[in-house]
C-alpha cells in the first residue's frame, strides 16, 4: 500500500511540475524555458516564441540568469555562445523593456554595456562570460523562450484568446480603424518590410487624413532618426504607386513637388512637417517605420 501511495504522488508531482516535452522546468517562477539552436533575427525569434504562448525570455533575478546560462551551455554548445534573450529598446526608445511586459529591473550587463552606439538594440546573452551585451536586433542567433507552466498548480488553467480590442505588447491601438500600429527603428524599405512581417503585421498603409494624423503623431512621439517609411512603394519608374499590403491607395498627402521624377527615391516617408506630408526617399536610406495589423 505504502509503495502504491508513494507511487500516486509521484506521478501527481511530476505533472504538476513538468513543462511540455523539449522544454525545462523553472520551479521558482513555475516557468518553462525552451532553447532554440535555430538563428533567427530577434523578431522572428520573439514570434517564435509567441507562436507558443510566451515571448524570449524576461530574467526577473540572479538566480534566474544563472539558470539560462547553465542550460544554455548544454543546449547552444555546438552552436553559440551568445543567444537572444528578451531585453530590446524597440518598444520604449532609450529604454529597455522585456517583449513579455514584465518589468526591467534586475541587469547583468557587461563592461561597457549597453553600447549606445546603435540606437536600436536588443539584448543578447553570452554563457561562456555569464553576462549581457547589446547587439544589432538584424543579427541571427539562437534564442531562449519562457512561458507559463501551465501544469503549475492543481488547478486547471485555462487559456483565453486577447481580447478583439487589445493589442500587443508595445504596440498603439487607433479605435477608428481597429488597427494596432508600433514603430520600429534604424531600418531601410527590405528590412521595414520583413521586420513587419516578422511581427505578424504589415508595413503600413494610410486611408484617411484622421489615420495619417495618428500615425505622424505615434512616429514623432517615438521618433529617433527623423521621418519615418510608410509602405507606399513606387512600381518601376512608372510614377504610380501602390501599398505593399495590397490596400487601395485610396488617400495621399503628398509634399509639394512630390511625387517627383525621382528614380532613385522609389520609397515614400511621412515627415514630421505639421501638414504632415510625404516625400519619395531611397530605398536604402535608414530611418524609423511603421508596422500595424488588424484586430
Amino acid at each position: 500500500m505504502k509503495v502504491i501511495l508513494l507511487l500516486i504522488v509521484f506521478l501527481v508531482f511530476d505533472q504538476a511540475t513538468s513543462c511540455p516535452s523539449g522544454s525545462i522546468n523553472y520551479p521558482s517562477t513555475n516557468s518553462c524555458f525552451k532553447f532554440v539552436t535555430k538563428p533567427s533575427y530577434f523578431f522572428e525569434a520573439d514570434e517564435a516564441c509567441l507562436s507558443i504562448g510566451g515571448h524570449l525570455a524576461s530574467v526577473e533575478s540572479g538566480f534566474a540568469d544563472g539558470f539560462i546560462q547553465g542550460q544554455a551551455e548544454i543546449f547552444f554548445a555546438n552552436t553559440s555562445s551568445t543567444y537572444w534573450i528578451g531585453g530590446s529598446t524597440m518598444y520604449l526608445p532609450g529604454n529597455w523593456s522585456w517583449t513579455d511586459g514584465t518589468k526591467f529591473g534586475y541587469t547583468n550587463w557587461g563592461n561597457g554595456q549597453p553600447n549606445p552606439a546603435n540606437n536600436t538594440l536588443c539584448l543578447m546573452e553570452n554563457y561562456r562570460v555569464g553576462k549581457w551585451y547589446s547587439d544589432s536586433c538584424f543579427r541571427a542567433k539562437p534564442y531562449v523562450c519562457k512561458f507559463s507552466n501551465a501544469n503549475s498548480n492543481s488547478t486547471q488553467t485555462t487559456t483565453t484568446a486577447r481580447p478583439p480590442t487589445k493589442c500587443r505588447n508595445g504596440w498603439s491601438l487607433f479605435n477608428q480603424t481597429k488597427r494596432c500600429y508600433m514603430v520600429i527603428h534604424d531600418v531601410n524599405f527590405t528590412q521595414a518590410l520583413s521586420t513587419c512581417q516578422n511581427f505578424s503585421s504589415n508595413f503600413v498603409s494610410i486611408h484617411s487624413a484622421q489615420e495619417n494624423n495618428f500615425v505622424q503623431t505615434l512616429c514623432v512621439n517615438k521618433q529617433i532618426t527623423g521621418w519615418c517609411r510608410i509602405g507606399l512603394h513606387e512600381i518601376g519608374s512608372s510614377g504610380n504607386f501602390t501599398w505593399v499590403d495590397g490596400t487601395p491607395l485610396d488617400y495621399t498627402n503628398w509634399y509639394p513637388g512630390n511625387p517627383g521624377n525621382f528614380p532613385s527615391d522609389p520609397s515614400v516617408s511621412l515627415t514630421d512637417f505639421s501638414d504632415q506630408t510625404w516625400y519619395m526617399s531611397p530605398d536604402d536610406q535608414v530611418l524609423d517605420a511603421i508596422c500595424a495589423y488588424y484586430l
